[in-house]
């Protein structure tokens, strides 16, 4: 079922006229209709039962009336004003919703006109699960995204711009965020008013927007693409209710230090489940990357595997630690990298080299091999790695 916008739900009681959103029409309709109005009522009367409604000065009422009356094609006009001007002359907010091409505000800092969104589509989706996931919109309607990857926030603003036609500006900060921002009162109103996101501190949560959680797979499927793109949290009401509906199967638990419920796939390893959580990520992103590599038959280098398994600040070794032994030993058994790995004081447990091993193997870079070891009933096996 098509999802339409009402573009006149983008309008605030609560605007000044300076603050007003305004848009440019094709004026005919809507003058000819003022005109056919003006036999009967005076520009005069018109204009104060206008003010009355929005609360504003009525020559600014006024000095648009008298615009649109001089008008002969094209128009801009305060979208309150249009909104107003259809409910006096009875004509079909619709027919003056779909003339609507582009919207602004003049105290926008970029001043740009927005493109009117009429309809929900999959990009607006990812846009609105990016944002509740790690998005903040101040009361002002400057508006960040943060993330720890510039692949993520990258194709952010590609959406951005494919949707409303904004540009961006990224920046990345002493800790290595990088926060992408831009100032549209215009895209705030449609979070708010079309959405129902506030502005403000969120809570760590993903929650689906009425209007989406009722409308089609696809969409539901594409804020789940935007949401797990970022590093939103969920609840029992949140996403994991998409998963639910696609039989995807998952994995929820509390976070006390967050506040929140994290979730995840129930098994790494298998590759019908990676497949199922594929086409919720990105293509060509480091998430989308990580999953296709257990995957894929490709093969990789160190270089690429260094980037799709970088380093954490709290784990003990890295996957180059690991690699690194096996290069100086070329050959050897788990025992003989974990002595390696010990001569640059690096201990740790056999389960976690087992895992690098695991990585490295996958990617080609190294092999294993059976070892059987003993004669006769007192033997056992053990298993070599081979640089390749």
């Amino acid at each position: 079922m098509e999802r339409k916008f009402d573009l006149f739900k983008l309008h605030s009681g609560e605007d000044g006229s300076n603050g007003w959103i305004w848009t440019e029409i094709d004026s005919n309709l809507l003058r000819n209709e003022y005109l056919r109005l003006l036999k009967y009522k005076s520009q005069n009367q018109i204009g104060r039962e206008i003010k009355t409604k929005l609360n504003c000065g009525e020559s600014t009422v006024i000095k648009h009336l008298i615009k649109l009356k001089k008008s002969r094609k094209r128009i801009e006009l305060p979208l309150c004003i249009i909104s107003e001007l259809t409910r006096i002359t009875g004509i079909d907010p619709s027919l003056i919703n779909e003339r609507i091409n582009y919207l602004s505000c003049k105290t926008d800092t970029t001043g740009k006109r927005i493109k009117a969104i009429k309809n929900l589509n999959t990009s607006l989706c990812k846009i609105l699960g990016s944002h509740i996931a790690d998005g903040y919109m101040s009361k002002e309607y400057r508006i960040k995204l943060s993330d720890g990857r510039i692949d993520n926030i990258e194709v952010f603003t590609q959406w951005i711009k494919d949707v409303f036609g904004v540009n961006t500006i990224i920046k990345k900060e002493e800790d290595n965020t990088i926060n992408c921002f831009y100032n549209s009162k215009v895209i705030g109103r449609y979070f708010e008013k079309m959405f129902g996101i506030p502005s403000g501190n969120k809570a760590h949560i993903a929650e689906e927007p009425e209007l989406i959680k009722n409308s089609s797979i696809q969409f539901r499927k594409a804020f789940l693409l935007g949401v797990m793109t970022f590093d939103g949290g969920v609840n029992s009401s949140g996403i994991s209710t998409i998963l639910e509906k696609l039989n995807i199967k998952y994995n929820m638990r509390y976070n006390k230090k967050k506040g929140s419920w994290e979730l995840n796939s129930t098994s790494g390893r298998s590759t019908q489940s990676l497949r199922d959580w594929m086409e919720f990520f990105e293509e060509n992103t480091w998430k989308y990357e990580r999953i296709n590599f257990f995957i894929s038959k490709k093969k990789y280098s160190i270089d690429k595997i260094k980037e799709l398994f970088p380093e954490h600040h709290r784990g003990k070794i890295w996957i180059n630690d690991v690699w690194n032994a096996i290069y100086k030993i070329k050959e050897g058994k788990i025992d003989d990298i974990r002595l390696e790995l010990s001569m640059i004081n690096k201990k740790v447990a056999n389960t976690t080299i087992y895992k690098y091993l695991f990585i490295l193997e996958k990617s080609g870079l190294i092999k294993k091999e059976g070892i059987k070891n003993g004669n006769g009933k007192d033997w056992w096996s053990e298993t070599n790695y081979i640089m390749k």
